[in-house]
């Protein structure tokens, strides 16, 4: 707890304490709300209240960090505490945010380690190939398999490992290609409910798209 909100603590236990007091001696909420300059609302409150209520917690603001959020908790508890080194993994898997939304992420993480460990930096291991650019990783995934070498078929496979999200997003990708190439316009509500249900925001928002405008992309996938 910083100095600051244990400032603001104690001021709102005064605050209850002479709300509590005045109660006990019989003064009525309008009166303590009018002495106190608060509201009646808040002075009901404060005497309904069984004991001083602390303030919750407020939520964590989503940050660009978030979809990587389970890769870089694996990361973390396999002992790779290096922010930079996080962010330059997350930038193979299409991560376009800068190394300090890393840094914010993981920072309640170092707060919980050991103090000495909290300054140090993890060693790691520079990886022997350099890591593809985001534009690659996307040719690999929607390159067909079969064209693949088994280098990159090793890198595909570890990407499902490290992120399932990524191996679904492929296989509905894959699976419109197929629509879009076989020109199979009855497949397309099939699709559209499963991208719906992926859980993926992105996917789900194209498929939203779609809908809006499907007789049009159904007419384009029976047009020889």
């Amino acid at each position: 707890m910083t100095f600051i909100t244990r400032a603001r603590r104690q001021r709102r236990l005064a605050r209850y304490e002479q709300v509590v007091g005045l109660h006990r001696q019989g003064v009525s909420a309008r009166a303590i709300a009018t002495a106190l300059g608060l509201s009646r609302n808040c002075v009901r409150r404060l005497i309904r209240a069984p004991d001083f209520p602390e303030s919750a917690p407020r939520p964590r603001r989503p940050t660009g960090a978030d979809p990587f959020a389970a890769y870089l908790r694996r990361r973390w508890e396999a002992g790779c505490h290096n922010a930079a080194m996080l962010w330059r993994e997350l930038q193979g898997l299409g991560f376009a945010g800068s190394v300090e939304v890393v840094q914010r992420h993981v920072a309640p993480w170092r707060q919980a380690l050991p103090k000495e460990q909290r300054r140090g930096r993890t060693p790691f291991h520079l990886p022997r190939t350099p890591t593809p650019s985001p534009r690659s990783v996307l040719w690999l995934l929607l390159r067909p398999p079969e064209r693949l070498s088994a280098e990159q078929t090793a890198f595909v496979v570890r990407l499902h490992t490290l992120c399932p999200a990524i191996r679904a997003a492929q296989e509905m990708a894959c699976g419109f290609g197929r629509l879009v190439r076989e020109r199979r316009a009855a497949g397309l509500d099939g699709w559209l409910a499963l991208a719906r249900r992926s859980g993926l925001p992105e996917l789900a928002g194209f498929a939203l798209s779609m809908v809006q405008n499907k007789a049009a992309v159904a007419a384009g996938l029976s047009s020889g």
